[in-house]
């Protein structure tokens, strides 16, 4: 993969966060000259389309959660000019991800055409040519632009139009080139909005929720959860039919190469760990041990480390993978180039055949934002066109957004969306309404299989639910906006349920970070009566979500912050993962692992974990990255770093049940013997502390030994505190709620 370098992903975000402010303002001046927010139709709006334009706009604002005066038919249009300006600026980003691939199709002929054709046709057109070009990319990709959506007839006022222009001019080539671009696309879209929220520090709603929850996955992490498990499971095959490799092989890097694919240009397992089997037990030893090493008897055959999954099916084609916050696609994206060489390897498949056939059978994707939707969908389908070249997909079904808005009262809802009388599928329309009237801010954590009872989401209902919804969204003229809209929505919300309500063999993700404190009451009453084992975030809420959605001895793979694995407000979430799941592999990669912080990010950690009770000698395989300073030293730690071997069982009886990367030493407990109570913690350091060449030590600065940040020969006595003869007579007195360790004034025993 070529990732997009520091210096052209900075330029990308200044040109974006801009980018967006313009298109909001233009958006702006485009909706309000429509008098869309006004209650009556403007005098100077007259022509058929436009009137049709303006209702089917005001309809499209309430849909998507703008709210209407009932009274005076003012009309809210916030959110419908932040998604009009995101539309505009996207099917224009988007066409110039095409041209620079050689993806972008003029419609005629279907011919691959450069941006100097583009600029060319537009002349002939009298129009400017990213109009043009966006024109082109909305009718390869009608399953991402809608091809009646009313955003996209808006027009832009043309020094709006002209400023884009310039603003996407200004990116260079190498910026549509690179890999990984389109997932920071979306995380800078939303970054001046995340930096608002954050700042004005409220509780997070729907409304705010994907833009504070954003965050990039880096490519490193995605291949070594995806190596670790279904580059494991092709491993696990070809061993078991090749056991003279499995016994011979000296190294990992042997058996890497063995197992590399060489359909589509090839594929490399960079980061699939191995570990050598014990001859006398159905355990594991570290990959690099020796024979010599501990006195173990001589170590067996190889295995991947992450297990065999022989839980999950035999063949490929059988495979279901998803990913429940799917964000920009990165995981879907990695998943599916993995995937179509499996399939070719397997089953014989053109290029062209295993990619139609992974999008409509393999690869799956939720997410509570429609617009990372859009881009997972755009980011797939630019994989599978480097692929074959650009041709016709088949429709990404199987990528759907949870977080669709109802927008109207329930009793609307039901009138507007009548089917063709039969029960069930009233059942279903009014299940769909109370399903989703909270999705902008539960999105994957809704689960339909709660809501159903003892109905099913059978195949056949599914087909005439959707017939029905068909002929609500067709194009019969008498159709009202509003039911048009309805029926869009509920399209979209039957094919959520539907994916909600299915189990999957490999569910992968990184998972969204949000503390408790920040919940909304909507999330918290969700997370407090369906997931309080996780209730502290809600990335360990959707940690337990993701075990629903995993079938029985099948697979979750999660990139999560390491605060779960050690503190107490999660105490009872390690209990009960360590007592009925089986953890595979444990990676930590601390607060340096991320590109998208400038400084430090989470405690990034990387799990495996199956969906069964553990055995009583249940082995997982240990990582810990956290030494590393860069993140090229983490990415070499996860491909080569001597494996820790950890019993699941050790970790179950550790105190607290804390979760570590190292083998647990078996002894007794300092606790036993001491209480470690608080570390150097003044109230107010600013105030009271200083480093020792500020000041002149003596008198009331006393030297101060702190922590360091890692171990070292000389550390920790750089700074200085000021003890003044207040603080000595109090502390003296037994005042001030404050202990002193380590100085001769604990000797009047107060520690």
């Amino acid at each position: 993969m070529a990732p997009l370098p520091s210096n052209l992903r900075r330029e990308l975000e200044r040109n974006i966060i801009q980018a967006r402010k313009i298109a909001e303002q233009g958006s702006r001046e485009a909706i309000e000259a429509l008098t869309v927010h006004e209650g009556k139709r403007g005098s100077h709006v007259t022509s058929e389309a436009d009137i049709a334009l303006r209702n089917h706009l005001r309809a499209h604002a309430r849909q998507i959660g703008d709210r209407r005066n009932s009274q005076s038919g003012v009309q809210a249009i916030g959110r419908l000019v932040q998604e009009c300006a995101y539309e505009h600026w996207h099917r224009m980003i988007f066409a110039r991800f095409l041209a620079e691939n050689s993806l972008l199709v003029e419609p005629e002929s279907q011919v691959a055409v450069s941006l100097e054709d583009v600029e060319e046709l537009a002349r002939d057109e009298g129009i400017d040519r990213w109009t043009l070009a966006g024109q082109y990319a909305q009718q390869s990709l009608p399953a991402i632009f809608r091809p009646d959506d009313p955003l996209l007839k808006v027009q832009l006022p043309r020094e709006i139009r002209l400023q884009l222009d310039g603003l996407l001019d200004e990116l260079p080539r190498e910026t549509f080139l690179a890999d990984d671009s389109l997932g920071w696309v979306y995380q800078f879209w939303q970054s001046a909005e995340k930096e608002r929220v954050n700042r004005a520090g409220d509780k997070i709603t729907g409304e705010t929720l994907s833009a504070v929850t954003q965050l990039f996955t880096e490519h490193y992490m995605v291949l070594f959860l995806l190596h670790n498990t279904l580059g494991a499971w092709y491993a696990g095959k070809v061993l078991a039919q090749r056991p003279d490799l499995a016994a011979s092989a000296k190294s990992e890097n042997e058996l890497r190469e063995a197992l590399r694919l060489t359909e589509a240009g090839g594929y490399d397992f960079e980061y699939l760990r191995f570990v050598r089997t014990s001859e006398s037990e159905p355990t594991a030893l570290a990959a690099g041990s020796t024979d010599d090493d501990n006195n173990a008897e001589p170590a067996g055959p190889w295995r991947p480390m992450g297990g065999t999954f022989d839980g999950w099916p035999k063949r490929a084609a059988e495979l279901k993978v998803l990913d429940p916050c799917c964000g920009s696609g990165h995981f879907l994206v990695a998943a599916f180039e993995l995937l179509v060489r499996l399939r070719m390897h397997e089953e014989g498949l053109s290029v062209d055949a295993a990619v139609d056939a992974v999008i409509q059978d393999n690869l799956f994707g939720l997410e509570l934002d429609p617009r990372c939707t859009q881009i997972a969908a755009f980011n797939v389908a630019v994989a599978a066109w480097k692929l074959t070249g650009p041709r016709p997909l088949p429709a990404m079904k199987n990528i759907a957004c949870t977080g669709l808005s109802v927008g109207v009262p329930r009793e609307q809802w039901m009138k507007a969306l009548e089917s063709d009388g039969t029960t069930n599928l009233k059942f279903y329309f009014g299940q769909l309404y109370d399903m989703f009237s909270n999705a902008s801010t539960l999105g994957s954590l809704i689960n339909p299989n709660r809501f159903l009872g003892s109905h099913t989401l059978k195949k056949e209902d599914m087909d005439r639910l959707f017939r029905s919804l068909e002929a609500v969204i067709g194009s019969d003229p008498t159709t009202s906006p509003e039911q048009h809209e309805l029926g869009v929505a509920a399209q979209g919300l039957a094919k959520a349920a539907e994916l909600l309500a299915a189990h999957y063999h490999l569910v992968l993700t990184n998972v969204p970070y949000l503390g408790r404190g920040k919940h909304d009451t909507i999330l918290k009453e969700h997370i407090d009566t369906y997931y309080d084992r996780g209730k502290a975030d809600l990335g360990t809420a959707f940690l337990l979500r993701c075990f629903e959605f995993s079938q029985k001895n099948c697979a979750i793979s999660v990139v999560s912050p390491q605060n779960w694995w050690f503190l107490t407000s999660y105490s009872q979430l390690r209990e009960w993962c360590l007592t009925e799941t089986s953890f595979l592999v444990l990676a930590t990669l601390g607060e340096e692992a991320w590109q998208a912080f400038a400084d430090r990010g989470p405690v990034a950690t990387l799990s495996v974990i199956v969906s069964r009770e553990p055995t009583p000698n249940e082995v997982s395989f240990g990582i810990n990255a956290l030494p590393c300073r860069t993140i090229d030293e983490k990415m070499h730690c996860l491909g080569t770093v001597q494996l820790s071997v950890i019993l699941q069982s050790d970790l179950l009886h550790n105190p607290d049940h804390i979760i570590t990367v190292e083998e647990v030493i078996k002894g007794t407990l300092l606790s036993r013997y001491a209480d470690a109570l608080q570390g150097v913690s003044p109230a107010d350091f600013p105030h009271y502390g200083r480093c020792f060449w500020e000041i002149s030590l003596g008198g009331d600065w006393k030297p101060w030994q702190s922590a360091v940040e890692q171990t070292k020969p000389y550390g920790g006595r750089s700074l200085a505190l000021w003890w003044n003869s207040d603080l000595d007579a109090a502390f003296t007195a037994g005042k001030g709620g404050f202990a002193v360790c380590g100085n001769q004034m604990a000797s009047s025993g107060v520690t």
